[in-house]
């Protein structure tokens, strides 16, 4: 939570259990590498996970930053700390996230948004010089989402090639086409309590219905 939260200073929980998630995760890794293991060997492992050590290893990122400069990760709001515009703005109507996680993305990323002088802008011509000036470049990227609309935003980002989506909520999640596709949100039956939306939790091999 110390790095979770607006860039103010207010601390927000994550919208899911994600020590249990993760460290369910790595277990069933441990579980896997003993099993190959015992093929191998015809010797059995201790598999030992804790919550602790599953979220360390999850968040490598921030505790490297702090380890290789001693600086401390802040909140940072939706904004990403070494990669600028990664983030979402608000649009007249729904917020959109983008991602412009590379150079070649930044120089199709001006002339997307009708902004073309400011790839070669000397405040903003490499990541590392929009992350040094990441806020008035995020406040005028924030003042330019706000005057259209998420829909007119998102066929230019996505004509350019740019990574961008709208910020949708669980139900426009399990109505969306490709959780159809998917098969992300079947229906089960129960012959005392009939039909029931379920959730498809899937992996390389196999489908695991709950």
């Amino acid at each position: 939570m110390s790095v979770t939260g607006t860039t103010d200073g207010e601390r927000v929980r994550c919208g899911y259990s994600v020590a249990d998630v993760s460290t369910g995760m790595f277990a069933l890794i441990g579980v896997l590498m003993a099993l190959t293991s015992l093929d191998a060997s015809g010797q059995g492992q201790f598999v030992d996970v804790s919550m602790l050590d599953s979220m360390i290893s999850a968040m490598i990122s921030n505790f490297m930053i702090y380890l290789g400069s001693g600086s401390v990760p802040e909140p940072l709001g939706t904004s990403y700390p070494s990669i600028v515009p990664y983030r979402a703005f608000p649009t007249q109507d729904t917020d959109i996230a983008i991602a412009v996680g590379s150079e070649k993305l930044w120089r199709v990323f001006g002339p997307a948004i009708g902004r073309s002088e400011l790839v070669d802008h000397p405040d903003y011509a490499t990541n590392s010089m929009r992350v040094k000036n990441r806020v008035p470049l995020e406040s005028l990227l924030t003042e330019m989402f706000y005057a259209d609309t998420m829909e007119n935003w998102l066929a230019k980002l996505r004509a350019a090639g740019v990574p961008a989506s709208p910020i949708r909520r669980l139900d426009e999640v399990v109505n969306d086409p490709q959780c159809a596709v998917r098969e992300m949100f079947p229906y089960t039956s129960d012959p005392a309590g009939g039909r029931w939306p379920g959730q498809l939790f899937r992996c390389s091999s196999s489908r695991l219905r709950f």
